[in-house]
């Protein structure tokens, strides 16, 4: 497997949860306290863009939150510290358009 390749693959699956996330009828929040593969992708994006400097590990705790506030406020969004649709939405264009 090439570098690029491997370089990809994270964020194909970063993509994938999140246009699957964002595409949901069900309105879905990831918040504090959440620790599952989605949150891991949110983490991943928000460090592309600069956002995050955590680990990430899928704990949505005080870093993520602080980080998904600090992401909200940057995008003209309700900094509540959630992700919900409309956060969902920008993370979603703002890691398409990074690769």
């Amino acid at each position: 497997m090439s570098n690029n390749s491997r370089l990809a693959l994270p964020w194909i699956s970063v993509a994938t949860t999140l246009a699957i996330l964002g595409s949901s009828n069900e309105v879905l929040a990831l918040q504090r306290g959440d620790n599952n593969a989605e949150v891991r992708n949110v983490q991943s994006c928000l460090r592309r863009l600069g956002h995050f400097n955590g680990p990430v590990n899928g704990n949505f705790g005080s870093m993520t939150e602080a980080a998904v506030r600090k992401f909200q406020r940057a995008n003209g969004i309700s900094d509540i510290g959630k992700v919900g649709p409309r956060t969902q939405a920008a993370l979603q264009r703002n890691c398409a358009s990074r690769r």
